[in-house]
């Protein structure tokens, strides 16, 4: 453009600058089409500046020279021409501004020509590069669409393999699901037949220890029994004796025979007792019998339905819980027969000191007593200490 064009790299007249000048710094970023369009329309808006000087020129000489035609075909004298010329600067100046008119004339139409040119290279410029984006958007388009083809092709292929991959899926999981599910009834019935054995080992050793505490307990039991008959029937030889040497207080002898009386209810009362502490080991032995037949029942139908473990387990802890309630108060009802006794022979022996405090014989007697008593009241410490150890027993399960 610059060699085509040279004379407009300088500056007009008139003019305060360049217009290319006053182009935006982001023109810079515009294409190189942009950028030649935009100084191509700073170079026509510049001639146009300078048509518009030259019309202004034009029309004054015009004028100038439609007065002076006026004047001459007026007839005048020389002298107006002179002042015409005067007034003009002269008529050599006005040939010469004329010709510089002509020639700037010349000038701008050349410039008019080569604008013209530039304007029809510019216009085919665009119209090349407005087909060159045409088919590049076209190019876009079929590669566009040919994406979109390959994308739906895509999409139904993978449609195809993930409903055949789920089909595979489901039916490996449906395998390993039954091999799992086999495999843990398999590890769940050993897990449970283990268990089962082993809580039958632990109830018949549990079983196996309570029998040998129920029946060193009847020994010990038996034992105070007949040690209880034999004090008793000190007792009685002793009472005997001091009512003999009592003959004649009848009031305090009815008394002690009462006494010996309600003494040997008591007796003949913890005697049923043991009875009935016997008949409860019996009942009690046969209770567990009946629980082990139920524990090998539940046995076989926990096998069969593994998920009745938790209530196996609840009936043996209860069953145990209920035998160990029955044995603490078995022990409870032996413990307050032997407070009875006791406080029984507190009343008898203060009945004894109020109604004898004389004869050396009975003294001697009641001292004797006294040390029996207290004998009996230490073996009835021992026998509820033992009660109370029995009571504080751990439970077996």
């Amino acid at each position: 453009m610059e060699k085509a064009l040279p004379y407009l790299s300088s500056t007009p007249p008139n003019s305060t600058g360049s217009k290319a000048s006053m182009t935006p710094p982001s023109s810079s970023r515009l294409s190189p089409q942009t950028s030649q369009f935009n100084r191509l329309m700073d170079l026509v808006t510049e001639h146009e500046a300078h048509y518009r000087d030259n019309d202004v020129k034009i029309a004054e000489l015009s004028r100038k020279l439609a007065a002076l035609g006026d004047k001459q075909v007026s007839g005048g004298d020389g002298s107006d021409y002179a002042s015409v010329s005067c007034k003009s600067g002269g008529l050599a100046e006005l040939k010469e501004d004329i010709a510089s008119l002509k020639a700037a004339i010349q000038h701008m139409n050349k410039s008019v020509v080569l604008l013209a040119q530039e304007n029809e290279v510019t216009r085919k410029r665009q119209a090349s590069f407005v087909e060159e984006v045409g088919r590049q958007i076209a190019e876009s388009q079929r590669d566009v669409d040919h994406c979109l083809r390959e994308v739906k092709d895509i999409r139904e292929t993978s449609k195809s393999t993930y409903k055949h991959l789920k089909h595979q899926c489901k039916s490996y999981i449906l395998e390993n699901l039954n091999a799992t599910v086999d495999q843990t009834r398999g590890d769940l019935e050993a897990l449970v037949k283990g268990e089962i054995a082993r809580l039958d080992g632990k109830f018949q050793a549990s079983n196996d220890i309570q029998n040998e505490k129920q029946v060193h307990q009847a020994d010990l039991l038996q034992q105070k029994l007949d040690l209880m008959n034999s004090e008793s029937t000190d007792i009685k030889m002793r009472v005997e004796q001091i009512l003999k040497a009592q003959e004649t207080q009848s009031d305090a002898s009815k008394e002690i025979d009462r006494k010996l009386e309600r003494l040997s209810g008591e007796v003949e009362e913890a005697k049923a007792s043991i009875g009935r502490l016997s008949d409860e080991s019996e009942s009690t032995s046969r209770h567990l019998s009946a629980t082990r037949n139920d524990l090998i029942n539940t046995q076989k139908h926990l096998i069969d339905r593994t998920k009745d473990l938790k209530h196996l387990l609840k009936k043996v802890s209860y069953l145990v819980h209920a035998r160990t309630r029955s044995d603490d108060a078995d022990a409870e009802n032996v413990s307050s027969t032997a407070l009875n006794s006791a406080k029984l022979y507190n009343s008898w022996r203060s009945t004894i000191f109020a109604y004898s405090p004389k004869a050396n014989k009975e003294n001697e007697s009641i001292l004797e007593f006294d040390n029996f008593a207290r004998k009996l009241k230490q073996r009835l410490r021992e026998s509820e200490r033992e009660m109370k150890g029995l009571d504080h027993r751990p439970s077996a399960v």
